[in-house]
């Protein structure tokens, strides 16, 4: 398979030096993530580079790698005489160099800075702290200067950098590309290594995933299609409710100046009937009443409204006892909804009470952002649709998660079975890519060493991993990456855990994609009913649940395998068992107990 390159005409060069005096020992060979510091670099750029050139003084301890190998020409001169060395032996005209303790490689901003335009020397990320010039490009048109600072050994690159043309790529450029600069952080001494070898918590692979995308675009809608979609903007009445004056129950319009003394009654003549829905509204003068039913508009000269039940009627002729009463039976314009009123704030769902608010006020049609489109890739060689035969198993996370995405109201697209064949995971996902999607999940194919099929196809096509494991379980086989803005979520293959990180991870990313103001899921506390006890301390263990209200308390029990849950249950890192009666951290599935 031929693997994509960031730019026709660059290549990738990996400096790797031998032991370190800081480090203790040679931290290329250091584990990272379930492999040495080197090979990860070096995965990373198998997919980015048709051409790599690994930069060594010690190659014998590099040769499991099967990467072409060159010494430094300027013997001990650092990392500035290994740029020079790798330049010299490349047939591209530029290169990305980066040290083999950087382990944080950005493919967007490796790529970002592969394809910079311009008559510049060298593309070098350039932040407060000054230039990152190991994370950098260069071309060839600098060996000249760097030869000079060799030999008359000057061997800082910072100082090389002086004497050729850069191209400063600055902290407005990066941010689009990289939530933080974790990207360059390098590895120095061991507690730097164990600092980054560490996987995020839930809350920070939350966070670099919402923080990375954007909710989609608007469109309007008639107002009859809004339910469950997410206001793009504040919705807003187009008149006020009620729009005239009408009566709030059955009986006789009149006017107040009327009415006399206390304690005295009064007759006025009845000249008119309003029943509710009558737009030919007649006037009552001194003296006159108007009979009207609740909701009828208030006749021309009435002021309040007196009940059946308070009047005597007899012969063309209403009684009523005079004064002012203390209440009118009349509503005021606008007295349930005001003229431009907000309804629906921007980032919020709507619900049938907002809707017939909205109606109630004119509003016929609203602005809401559109629905995120899907695609659902299930691979497995062991999967099939229907009548499994001994060693095969029927696929469940085809209908559970266009479910779920039904439910969190996108619009799925399933793409079938792939078969755990590299160039079918490959074909799959480019298919993807052309299908006007927003997002793709995957299942399966996270196994660890040749079984990471999905990853290793995910980077084939291009895709920026943000983060490949999280500090849950389960949690440890998932990733999430990004491509052309298009979120990428590759999930292992149990649908109890696909379940449980959808609603933990991928349900907030399609959420802030559809613009909810606020993504995530409230949590709350819940009385534990069944005592749980976890195997493996140290990580955040997240457990299907059944969330129930019961005398006036959230109560919640634990979910075996093909029992029905409604929530998740987080136990914390520390815990091994918790018992019966305690206060647990539980999500909820809908927001609210079925």
């Amino acid at each position: 398979m031929k693997k994509p390159t960031s730019q026709p005409d660059t290549a990738g060069i990996i400096l790797a030096g031998g032991a370190s005096s800081r480090f203790g020992s040679n931290k290329a060979l250091a584990e990272f993530r379930g492999q040495p510091l080197i090979e990860h670099a070096a995965n990373i750029f198998n997919h980015l580079f048709q051409e790599r050139l690994l930069v060594t003084n010690t190659a014998s301890e590099y040769e499991f790698l099967n990467w072409p190998m060159v010494s430094d020409i300027f013997n001990a001169s650092g990392p500035l005489a290994g740029i020079h060395s790798g330049l010299k032996n490349i047939t591209c005209a530029q290169a990305f160099v980066t040290a083999c303790d950087m382990p944080l490689l950005d493919t967007r901003l490796i790529e970002f800075l592969c394809r910079l335009p311009g008559s510049w020397d060298a593309a070098v990320p350039w932040l407060d702290n000054g230039p990152e010039p190991l994370y950098a490009v260069y071309r060839k048109s600098c060996l000249s200067a760097i030869e000079k600072n060799l030999a008359g050994g000057q061997l800082k690159i910072s100082r090389m950098l002086t004497d050729i043309k850069v191209r400063r790529v600055k902290f407005l450029e990066l941010q689009p590309l990289i939530s933080n600069f974790t990207t360059f952080h390098n590895i120095n001494r061991p507690d730097d290594l164990k600092a980054l070898s560490k996987l995020p918590s839930l809350a920070q692979a939350r966070k670099n995933i919402t923080t990375r995308l954007q909710g989609m675009p608007g469109q309007i809608l008639p107002i009859s299609a809004g339910l469950g979609r997410v206001a793009k903007q504040h919705l807003r009445t187009d008149q006020p409710v009620p729009h005239f004056i009408p009566s709030r129950m059955d009986g006789f319009a009149v006017r107040a100046e009327d009415l006399g003394q206390p304690e005295s009654l009064v007759n006025l003549k009845i000249t008119s009937e309003i029943p509710a829905g009558c737009t030919d509204i007649p006037a009552i003068a001194r003296g006159e009443a108007a009979r009207i039913m609740t909701g009828g508009h208030l006749p021309v000269g009435g002021s309040l409204v007196i009940p059946l039940e308070k009047c005597r009627e007899d012969a063309g002729y209403v009684q009523v006892k005079a004064g002012i009463p203390r209440k009118n039976y009349i509503k005021k314009i606008g007295g349930d909804i005001r003229a431009g009123q907000i309804i629906v704030k921007k980032g919020t769902k709507i619900t049938p009470s907002h809707l017939h608010r909205l109606a109630a006020g004119g509003s016929g049609e609203i602005s809401v952002y559109k629905k995120v489109k899907v695609a659902i890739l299930c691979t497995g060689s062991e999967l099939v649709e229907s009548d499994p035969r001994p060693g095969q198993t029927i696929s469940a996370n085809r209908i559970l998660l266009d479910a779920l995405n039904r439910q969190t109201g996108t619009i799925p697209l399933d793409l079938g079975l792939i078969k755990d064949r590299q160039e079918e995971i490959h074909a799959a996902l480019n298919k993807a890519f052309k299908a006007s999607i927003q997002m793709i999940i995957t299942t399966g194919g996270m196994g660890p060493g040749k079984f990471d099929l999905v990853k290793n196809g995910l980077e084939d096509v291009g895709v920026s991993v943000v983060w490949q494991g999280v500090n849950v379980r389960p949690g440890s086989t998932t990733l999430f990456g990004l491509k052309d803005n298009i979120a990428i979520f590759a999930l292992p293959g149990s649908p109890p855990a696909v379940q449980t990180l959808f609603y933990e991870f991928v349900r907030p990313a399609l959420w802030k994609l559809q613009g909810l103001k606020s993504p995530v899921e409230q949590l709350l506390k819940a009385e534990l009913e069944t005592e749980i006890l976890i195997n493996r301390r140290g990580v955040l263990n997240l457990k299907g649940g059944r969330l129930a209200w019961k005398s006036g308390r959230f109560t919640v029990s634990p979910v075996g395998r093909g029992g029905n849950v409604n929530s998740i249950i987080h136990i914390p890192a520390n815990r091994r068992l918790v018992c019966r009666g305690e206060k647990v951290t539980v999500m909820p599935f809908y927001g609210i107990v079925d």
